[in-house]
């Protein structure tokens, strides 16, 4: 008897955390249906800075600060970083209730998005910004198991923990000025994206 009691509760507490986990997806969900055009800007501008921090820090401890000035553009964003985290976005609004399918997507955009971009700035610049060559399951040195799965597990961070606290505290934020906020970025970013092409940051090369 005591045994089955255990059991039942056991069973009890599972279902309950399972259904505490799919009410959390729904409003996750929801709040990602609701974002507006100047949201998803102010969003990629933020996951973006994101991005180069961490590659910064990493780099800077990877290499005592020497290379760590990582990056096409000049400014404090990783736009590779931006996109792949919005078009996650976007897939989250058809996938925030089913994580294994949104993981699974979410590597697959990121490794494209890496894959394309590596082989764009080789084209136009003739340089690798990362070279994967020396790691296990790599293609083309461009992308790598490794990095995908990181960029899988990064993602459902982004989408569950980290998306609808950038979310709290965007709305925050007037919605007139949350416009001239987005504006001002994509006006900045604009004219880094004009100085890389000619002079691109190839400081940490």
């Amino acid at each position: 008897m005591l045994c089955e009691y255990g059991e039942g509760r056991g069973k009890a507490r599972g279902e309950g955390e399972k259904e505490k986990m799919k009410n959390y997806c729904e409003k996750v969900y929801s709040s990602i249906r609701r974002i507006k055009v100047s949201q998803f800007l102010l969003l990629f501008y933020t996951i973006a800075l994101m991005g180069w921090t961490w590659e910064f820090i990493l780099r800077f401890c990877l290499t005592g600060g020497a290379t760590a000035k990582w990056g096409v553009l000049h400014g404090p964003w990783a736009p590779i970083y931006g996109v792949g985290g919005i078009l996650t976005i976007v897939l989250a609004k058809y996938m925030a209730k089913h994580p294994f399918w949104l993981f699974t997507g979410s590597m697959a955009i990121c490794t494209a998005v890496e894959y394309v971009t590596s082989t764009v700035l080789e084209y136009v610049y003739g340089l690798r910004w990362w070279d994967y060559s020396g790691r296990a399951f790599n293609f083309q040195g461009r992308i790598c198991l490794e990095v995908t799965l990181f960029f899988g597990a990064v993602c459902l961070v982004l989408v569950y923990l980290i998306l609808p606290w950038l979310l709290r505290v965007i709305l925050k934020i007037e919605f007139s000025r949350q416009k001239l906020i987005a504006i001002a970025l994509t006006a900045l970013f604009v004219m880094d994206v004009a100085l890389s092409l000619w002079y691109p940051n190839t400081a940490g090369l």
